[in-house]
Formats: structure tokens, sequence, C-alpha cells
């Protein structure tokens, strides 16, 4: 599948959203902030290169919503 040009970082910033979506689900599942949430943590810590990817050049998304 051909992906559309133009929406790169759209695509990174909505994958970051996800990651970090996710992380506070975990987390709230409890209703408690606490050390049993830290296996969430570290998962988070794992995608770190996901969320950079999503603030790296977030600015350049207005511009792909004219195109």
């Amino acid at each position: 599948m051909e992906e559309i040009k133009g929406i790169t970082q759209t695509k990174e910033l909505l994958k970051g959203i996800e990651v970090l979506v996710e992380f506070g689900a975990k987390v709230a599942a409890d209703k408690k902030v606490n050390a049993e949430d830290l296996p969430a943590v570290i998962e988070l810590a794992k995608k770190f290169e996901v969320l950079m990817a999503a603030a790296k050049d977030a600015d350049q998304i207005k511009e792909e919503q004219k195109h």
C-alpha cells in the first residue's frame, strides 16, 4: 500500500498520542499511581523513539494539512 505523500509528521504525531493514551489507560486502570505501574513506565520508556518522532518536526503538521 502506497503512503499518501506529505502526512508523515501527522502519522508520527498520532502514533505518539496513541502511545501516551495507552500508557495513561494502564496507569489509571486501578485509579491509583503506585509502584505497580512501574512496568507501564518501563514500556513507555521503551517507546521513547516513537514519542521523539512524534515531537520532532511537529511544527510541519500545519503545512501537511494544507496539501
